[in-house]
Formats: C-alpha cells, sequence, structure tokens
C-alpha cells in the first residue's frame, strides 16, 4: 500500500501492485487501486475510467492505473499537477 509521503515526496512516479484475483479492465485496475492501494485521505475529483485525479490535502495528483502484461500485475502512473 501506498503512504502520503510516497506520494507527496513526488520521487513516485509508477506504482506495481499485485492482486491474488483477475482484473479484467484497466477501470477494474483503477477501482483495486483506489479502494486497496491508496492511503484512505484522498477525494476523487475527477474520473473517467482508468484516470483520475485526486486530492490529497490540498494537493492534486493525475493517476493512470492499468495491466501489467496479464490480469493479476498492475501499475499505476502518479503525477503531481501543478
Amino acid at each position: 500500500m501506498l503512504t502520503k509521503s510516497m506520494i507527496s515526496d513526488g520521487l513516485l512516479q509508477y506504482y506495481n501492485w499485485q492482486t491474488d484475483y483477475c482484473l479484467f479492465t484497466n477501470t477494474d485496475s483503477m477501482d483495486d487501486f483506489l479502494e486497496n492501494e491508496l492511503p484512505d485521505d484522498y477525494e476523487v475529483i475527477e474520473r473517467d475510467r482508468n484516470q483520475c485525479i485526486v486530492d490529497m490535502d490540498g494537493d492534486k495528483y493525475e493517476i493512470t492505473a492499468y495491466g501489467d502484461g496479464d490480469f493479476s500485475h498492475h501499475v499505476a502512473s502518479i503525477y503531481k499537477l501543478s
């Protein structure tokens, strides 16, 4: 699971995770990322399938989640918005 400091330090651009169950679409990957990998203290401002913008303590981040070669490995790209 990600921590706020991992995200706010700005060093993390890609986050990889694995599930014990299959996620068949990129939207499923985003659902799982938001529910299980992102720290609880966030607000989704905008979302379109596997892309979203979240607010964490006043900072906004663009996140895109997708599969990484099979149905149980996933990647999220995380970029701080200016």
